[in-house]
């Protein structure tokens, strides 16, 4: 999911970097950091029909919440920015906030 955002993220020009001239460039550099990429499970799935979206702050991006459930099927702390991300460790979420 976290690919496929970074994918979107460049078509629409709100992600770059010299060393990508295509889409394809950012899957190539992930094969390259030998990152590993973790499936979108039966388990993350369950988890994301129980999660409770943060409707407070108008968090309604399903990307985000897979990616929120992913991170707490797999006991994976999630970095991110975004101060939304702080709802969810009343759910398990183990969160680690990058200025």
């Amino acid at each position: 999911e976290s690919v496929k955002e970074m994918i979107v993220k460049y078509k629409r020009d709100k992600l770059s970097s010299p060393q990508w001239k295509t889409a394809y460039d950012i899957i190539d550099t992930i094969l390259a950091a030998d990152i590993k990429l973790l499936p979108i499970t039966l388990n993350v799935m369950n988890r994301y029909a129980g999660l409770y979206p943060n409707y407070f702050q108008d968090h309604r991006d399903p990307s985000d919440h897979v990616i929120i459930c992913q991170s707490i099927v797999e006991h994976i702390p999630l970095v991110a920015h975004d101060d939304k991300f702080d709802y969810y460790t009343d759910q398990d979420l183990e969160l680690i906030l990058a200025n």
